[in-house]
């Protein structure tokens, strides 16, 4: 999206605009383009950009304006994000206007629904209506409110044979009735997920517990239709009335009433439901008794049973039960077959009978078996005292010989607790969540959610005692409890948010008499954030940030980080906005990038420490955004440093003046240059110096001041006119400098001879006499006041180190010292002899003439032969080499002016004849015949060669000694050949040196080096 905003440079103006970018958008994406237009021309229409209170979030191209994501983005954290953005022209008077620019941070769906417990628990009573709703599941979603991203669905993960969940709504209910006898406890899994994408989702366990109702009726257990009474005392057992109730709690418990004819000399257990006599019938004969069993539920629910009592008394009881009821005690886990012991021992036998026992119990489920000569009571089956603490039968004795003779007991079995069940959790796992500013001894687990165990032991084996533990922030918690099965956690230490978010141990539950008997429940607690740190600045000295910033810094420099700001809280609490507190007097902005932050230069302000711009002090804020917000501030003193930005100022950078030539050394000829830098320090501390030109030695100048001395006579000055450029640089970096001209006009009251000409050229041959030795004469002139023009009345030197040429220095004559002394040319450098002439006028104060050069040209004659370079020359070859080969080349100079050189070559010893010629004029020596050896070895030629003046054949030739070895080689059979044999190729004008012309290509079949082929041109080759 390209906005374009239309800027005359006479105007600011203020516009607004808005972009979106997704919540996701990597660094670097862009947002938005800003595109100004400015009306002006040239650099009043270049326009920079710039982004300021930005939060560090994003960054622009100060160039395109274009706006990028410099920092992730997070919608959840700041959703919209305000920030000015200036475009300024580059003008002398720069020009600027503003736009509020909002970016809105679209969301993505990269929040899942948060569940506020990771396991609930629900009660719900059974034979309740499934109209009714169990509970509402209820989870949040961070992302934005009333967009797919966070509206959630609902649905079951397992459970869906008993429970149904509304989707929109969350409200769970059950399929059908539920039943507390037939399930008491459901644990199901619901999930809730949105409906972005990606759809994000999480899970809940939902513990479902079924209340029980009163809604089952006791129901009797061995009921009997008849009861037959013999014999009659009081507290005597007739029968036992058992019975049981499916349901739980008081619901399941039950007591027992008698109603009837027969209650009258009968009673019954309220509890245990044991009947007795109290008193003998009468008279004897048929009564009717019904028995009631009522739980204890409300409303309570009853059942009756009706049975016929036979009374028919014996008049003599002699066999009876002592007791009528007969305790016995046993512990659970016991190994079947024990004794428990025998009931013989309660029977009153005068006469000694022989006793039978039984067990009056139609339903054969008792655990307990009674031997029937003796009487001891075994255990038979597996007792579970958590299952069934009291067993209760009634037992029979009788005489073998007389059944009349019998009686009844009660046999009330106690099964003795062991400690043979751990504690259990009613929950796999507890979350709970706590604020960091909570003080001590806050209930963390809030009383509807206390920590519970259960035992199904009893006594002391059920006592359950609880302690944390585990690793990490364990010790700000404790447990506490008050000898019941649950607990509660409290904050036992202060919890700090920016330390631990979150604090992971387990709770064990044991029973204090077997600590093995124990179990153990994760607790996850959530430290919540609290608004409880002011953001801290660093890198400060007593909340003072002393930065020192160049004049030059504006609001394109890149400024290095000045020091950090954080804030430990999380989210809104943590999320920072810096401002200037004295805005208006502040010349800078401040911005964050993450924790750093940075300095700006405000668009409208131009810094000059020149112009008194040297401190400027800003009140910084840094404000979180929590509820309440906390802030903190820091000063900023920004000390202004001089840049070197100002060049010295001449006040006089060109100076004219007259000096005498005769002007003695330390003479001033410049008092001062006057010169003024407006920086300050070494940026206006000035230096003067000379620059290096042709008479600059001659003078000098003090580095501080300017001032300008003769250094040396200037006598020996030939112009008239001297020039020096002076140099002022500061000391700054990079230094500056400014430069001034100083001319000189050079007044003579004497001036100095000179020469017409500078040089003189005299040709002679070599070898050759002068007449009387003269080489030829010069002659110097002089200027009179009136500007005329004479020979100057002077004296005459040579300058040279010769001593074979001599002047005349009354005359000019230059001559040979001796009259018959001759040159040689070839003794001479480059042929030429050259002396210099000064000339010296007669004056008060003498002045010398500029030097004149008098050079002696020697013309040649053919006087030197051709010597041989050297003596001896000795060269090889391989026998099998082609003809043609170059063997080597002798050389002779001939010191004559562009001498001809002929060679020639006298073999004097050849076993194989004369096989070598030599170019004339080159004096290369190449193979001319066979050289095919006839022994293994090698051979050598030997001979002359000689060198003759080719421009006088009368002078005698000098001469060299030759070898010329001939090598043996069998291997080198084999000659190189061309391929092809001629080359021909077309070559441009104007081609130039160095291209490539053709590639030729010879090849030799012999092996190894002797089949190495190295190319040459031999002739052709001047170019």
């Amino acid at each position: 999206m390209v906005y374009k905003c239309f800027m005359p440079n006479n105007i600011d103006m203020v516009f607004f605009l808005s972009y979106n970018i997704r919540e996701d958008s990597d660094v670097g994406t862009n947002v938005g383009l800003i595109n100004a237009t400015d009306a002006d021309e040239g650099k009043n229409a270049k326009i920079t950009y710039d982004l300021v209170n930005d939060g560090g979030y994003f960054r622009i191209d100060q160039i395109t304006g274009n706006i990028l994501v410099s920092r992730q983005l997070d919608r959840e954290a700041v959703e919209i994000h305000h920030m000015t953005v200036y475009a300024r022209d580059n003008g002398d008077n720069i020009r600027s206007s503003s736009t509020i620019v909002t970016v809105t941070v679209n969301d993505v769906n990269d929040n899942a629904p948060v569940f506020d417990q990771n396991q609930v628990t629900v009660s719900f009573k059974e034979n309740r209506s499934c109209a009714n709703s169990i509970m509402k599941i209820a989870a949040s979603d961070a992302d934005k409110a009333d967009t797919p991203n966070s509206q959630i669905t609902y649905s079951l993960k397992s459970g869906e044979d008993h429970f149904k969940l509304n989707q929109q709504s969350g409200l769970l209910t059950c399929n059908d009735l539920l039943d507390y006898e037939h399930q008491a406890l459901y644990e199901i899994i619901v999930e809730a997920k949105d409906k972005g994408s990606p759809k994000l989702s999480s899970t809940q366990t939902v513990m479902v517990q079924v209340i029980d109702i009163n809604d089952n009726s006791p129901i009797f257990v061995d009921i009997k239709s008849q009861i037959i009474i013999r014999y009659f005392s009081p507290g005597r057992v007739v029968e036992v009335f058992k019975a049981t109730d499916m349901d739980s709690g008081e619901n399941g418990k039950v007591h027992f009433n008698i109603s009837g004819n027969a209650t009258k000399f009968l009673q019954i257990g309220e509890v245990d439901g044991v009947l007795r006599t109290v008193t003998n019938p009468n008279p004897k004969g048929n009564y009717s008794l019904n028995v009631t069993v009522t739980d204890n539920g409300n409303p309570p629910r009853t059942t009756t049973h009706s049975l016929a009592v036979i009374a028919n008394p014996l008049s003599e009881q002699t066999i009876k039960f002592n007791k009528q009821e007969i305790a016995m005690h046993i512990s659970e886990n016991s190994p079947k077959r024990s004794i428990l012991e025998s009931v013989k021992k309660h029977v009153s036998n005068p006469k000694n009978k022989t006793l039978m026992f039984d067990i009056i119990d139609e339903s054969g489920k008792l655990s307990f078996s009674l031997n029937d000569t003796t009487g001891i009571v075994t255990l038979v089956k597996d007792v579970d005292r958590e299952e069934k603490e009291v067993h209760e039968f009634v037992i029979h004795v009788q005489s073998t010989d007389n059944a009349e003779q019998s009686d009844l007991a009660l046999v009330r079995v106690t099964i003795e607790d062991e400690n043979d069940n751990k504690p259990l959790f009613v929950q796999n796992s507890y979350f709970f969540k706590i604020n960091e500013n909570e003080q001590i001894g806050t209930v963390v687990s809030p009383s509807e959610r206390k920590i519970t165990a259960t035992d199904a032991d009893s006594g002391d084996n059920a006592l359950i005692k609880f302690k944390l533990y585990g690793d990490g922030c364990l010790s700000a918690f404790r447990e506490n409890y008050d000898g019941s099965n649950m607990m509660v956690i409290e904050l036992a230490d202060q919890v700090d948010y920016e330390v631990i978010k979150q604090c992971k141990f387990m709770v064990e539950a044991f029973n204090p008499n077997d600590v093995t008997k124990s179990s153990s429940v994760s607790v996850d607690i959530d430290i919540l954030d609290y608004n409880d740190n002011v953001p801290e600045f660093e890198g400060h000295t007593n909340h003072v940030y002393t930065i020192s910033l160049p004049e030059d810094t504006n609001i394109n420099t890149n400024q290095t980080s000045f020091g950090m700001v954080h804030d430990k809280d999380s989210r809104e609490n943590g999320d920072i906005e810096l401002s200037i507190v004295n805005d208006v007097d502040c010349w800078f902005t401040v911005y964050r990038v993450y924790d750093k932050m940075f300095l700006k230069v405000k668009p409208t302000i131009i810094l000059d420490y020149d112009k008194g711009d040297v401190k400027n002090t800003c009140t910084l804020k840094a404000s979180d955004k929590g509820a309440p917000t906390l802030s903190s501030t820091a000063t900023l003193s920004i000390i202004i440093t001089d840049v070197n930005d100002n060049a010295p100022v001449i006040s006089n950078p060109d100076i004219s003046l007259n000096v005498s030539r005769d002007a003695d050394p330390q003479t001033v000829i410049v008092d001062r240059i006057h010169a003024t830098d407006n920086d300050s320090g070494i940026n206006g501390m000035l230096v003067y110096r000379l620059e290096e030109s042709e008479h600059s030695i001659r003078f000098s100048i003090d580095a501080n001041t300017g001032r300008i001395t003769v250094n040396t006579v200037l006598q020996s000055v030939q112009k008239d006119e001297i020039i020096l450029s002076v140099t002022v640089s500061d000391k700054g970096l990079p230094q500056r400098s400014a430069s001034a001209q100083v001319t000189m006009k050079i007044k003579d009251d004497n001036p100095r001879p000179f020469f017409v000409v500078q040089s003189m050229i005299v040709d002679i041959p070599e070898h050759t006499t002068k007449n009387d030795g003269t080489l030829g004469v010069v002659v110097a002139h002089d200027r009179r006041d009136s500007g005329e023009i004479n020979i100057c009345d002077c004296t005459y030197l040579l300058d040279t180190k010769r001593d074979d040429i001599i002047i005349v220095k009354d005359t000019g004559v230059i001559k040979f010292k001796y009259s018959n002394h001759t040159l040689d040319r070839e003794g001479e450098d480059r042929g030429q002899v050259i002396v210099g002439v000064i000339a010296t006028d007669k004056g008060e104060h003498s002045k010398n003439s500029s030097t004149m050069e008098f050079k002696i040209k020697i013309t040649d004659i053919n006087d030197q032969v051709p010597v041989f370079n050297q003596i001896n020359y000795a060269f090889s070859i391989f026998q099998y080499a082609p003809n043609g080969t170059n063997i080597g080349e002798v050389n002779a100079t001939d010191l004559d002016e562009n001498p001809e050189t002929f060679y020639s070559i006298n073999i004097t010893e050849s076993s194989v004849g004369s096989v070598v010629t030599i170019d004339k004029e080159t004096g290369k020596i190449v193979k001319a015949g066979n050289m095919s050896l006839s022994s293994t070895q090698n051979v050598q030629i030997k001979g002359n060669v000689f060198a003759q003046d080719g421009k006088d054949l009368k002078k005698l030739p000098s001469h060299a000694e030759i070898i010329i070895t001939i090598e043996f080689d069998d291997k080198n059979n084999h000659t190189p050949v061309f391929q092809p044999d001629e080359y021909q190729t077309d070559v441009d004008w104007n081609t130039a040196a160095g291209s490539k012309i053709i590639t030729v290509k010879a090849e030799d079949a012999d092996e190894g080096k002797e089949g190495e082929v190295t190319l040459s041109i031999i002739g052709g080759n001047s170019r």
